[in-house]
């Protein structure tokens, strides 16, 4: 069998070439990026092939020859119904990994074509529905009579490529939907919203677009269908229960009560749900036989690193009450500068978001009510009036495109960041900024400077104490400067 990945140059389309690679297929890498198609292809040593969805003909000449092809080019919305005409008039079975409702339903539509062809139009192959929509056809055949779905999840991990972003921008500038009576029918975005009992716990959801409200209806017949997807929520203590907790654990511990006695007392006191789970499962953790300092490392995303280097700190100088009160203070301190950090910017935030405020209302309304009048003088304007006028008008057009603008710019820069490397070059970015690096670079140097003194105060070597010091805060000249420390100390 021959196939082809088009799009193989994309975030999907690589992942899906290389791990075909790795199980002993060579499909033929395609896409319309000429130079990132060639160079992919050369490093994996497979047949490259570029040709744009738009040149048909071309598009059906690179099919000619191949048996199944994997659509990984999104946004599908505007590139799969070029792919599948192609597929259709070359007797090439299609797959893609759409999420898309609309684009479910149109291949759909196209069954009798497929069967004319003698091919199989097979959309959302990918992760994203396969899970979901098998664990709608399982409760389908437990539940025979079922006449309403509701599809719950929670994602866990991982990064939405380009493609997938400007689906998800698309489709919430279309709003909600769901599936009634067996039709498709618009809802308010983010309507209906519930809470639901995960097995990770309960968690708050809002119905979303979800290409099971196309799949899920085929392959169960459930006539009401709703998918919703779990609502991201804050990974955090609230600093002042945490630091109560601090405070009463070196307590206990100073006047003598054991370790995992103290813990089971404390443990019990706590309201917050995420915090009492995590201290239920610290608990456990030390009655079993394992280090304090490890048992909180464990959540490591819920706890700064120097928090559990300081209890390293005090289990290994036999000071943890201590260490304890020690870590306490130095969060204060910490807590203080960033309270007066903020007061201090209120006033210039006030103020730019006035006169952001009065430059809209200028460039929306007022300038708008003086156009005509401008113009019925029947002379030429000077530069600066028409270069107003023109800014007025493309803002008051083309005001939703700049919002949805903004938000994938935010969007895709957060994406961006999160790729090995980009946060280091973000970071020496914002350094580099005139004025605000230089406070950005003192404010992190001294930040790092009093969790070094705690770190060392409570017994930790120099090495352990600049790793923990260090990757706490974000400035890379940091942590630059402690490679530089780790390489003198040895």
């Amino acid at each position: 069998m021959r196939w082809l990945i088009y799009g193989a140059n994309g975030y999907t389309g690589e992942l899906v070439a290389r791990r075909a690679l790795a199980t002993g297929e060579r499909p033929v890498l395609a896409g319309r990026a000429g130079p990132s198609i060639e160079a992919l292809a050369g490093d994996l040593g497979l047949e490259p092939r570029v040709v744009a969805l738009s040149d048909g003909d071309a598009l059906r000449a690179a099919l000619s020859d191949v048996d199944v092809v994997a659509h990984c080019a999104g946004p599908f919305a505007a590139t799969a119904r070029p792919m599948v005409d192609a597929c259709l008039a070359t007797g090439t079975h299609y797959l893609d990994v759409t999420g898309e409702v609309e684009v479910f339903e149109e291949i759909y539509g196209r069954h009798d074509e497929a069967v004319a062809a003698g091919v199989v139009l097979l959309p959302g192959g990918g992760f994203d529905v396969v899970p979901t929509d098998c664990i709608a056809a399982r409760l389908a055949a437990a539940l025979p009579g079922a006449t309403a779905l509701d599809l719950a999840f929670v994602l866990r991990g991982g990064r939405a490529s380009r493609g997938t972003l400007r689906s998800a921008l698309d489709g919430m500038s279309r709003g909600g939907l769901r599936r009634v009576d067996g039709r498709l029918v618009p809802a308010p975005p983010g309507r209906p919203t519930r809470t639901v009992e995960f097995p990770t716990g309960a968690a708050g959801v809002a119905a979303i677009r979800w290409g099971d409200l196309a799949s899920a209806y085929r392959s169960t017949g459930i006539p009401n269908i709703t998918t919703s997807l779990a609502i991201p929520q804050r990974r955090s203590v609230n600093t002042r229960e945490f630091l109560v907790f601090n405070q009463e654990l070196a307590t206990l511990l100073k006047a003598g009560m054991p370790l995992v006695q103290s813990l089971d007392l404390l443990r019990r006191r706590v309201d917050a749900p995420l915090f009492r789970s995590v201290l239920d499962d610290v608990y456990e953790k030390v009655r079993a036989g394992t280090a304090l300092s490890d048992a909180f490392a464990a959540h490591g995303s819920v706890f700064p690193r120097v928090y559990t280097a300081s209890l390293l700190a005090g289990e290994r100088s036999g000071n943890l009450d201590a260490m304890l009160r020690r870590y306490v203070e130095y969060t204060k301190i910490i807590a203080t500068v960033k309270r007066k950090t903020i007061s201090a910017l209120v006033y210039p935030a006030i103020l730019s978001g006035l006169a952001l405020i009065l430059v809209s209302i200028i460039v929306l309304k007022v300038v708008p009510s003086f156009s005509d009048f401008y113009t019925s003088f029947g002379a030429d304007l000077p530069i600066a009036t028409r270069i107003i006028m023109g800014v007025s008008d493309f803002v008051r057009t083309r005001f939703w495109v700049i919002l949805i603008g903004l938000a994938a710019g935010v969007l895709l820069i957060l994406g961006w960041t999160r790729r090995p490397g980009q946060e280091a070059r973000l970071h020496r970015m914002l350094l580099a900024i005139p004025m605000l690096g230089d406070v950005a670079r003192k404010f992190a140097t001294s930040q790092m400077a009093r969790t070094l003194a705690t770190l060392l105060g409570g017994g930790l070597p120099l090495v352990n104490a600049l790793d923990s010091g260090s990757t706490r805060y974000c400035s890379i000249e940091a942590n630059e400067r402690r490679a530089l420390l780790f390489m003198s100390s040895t």
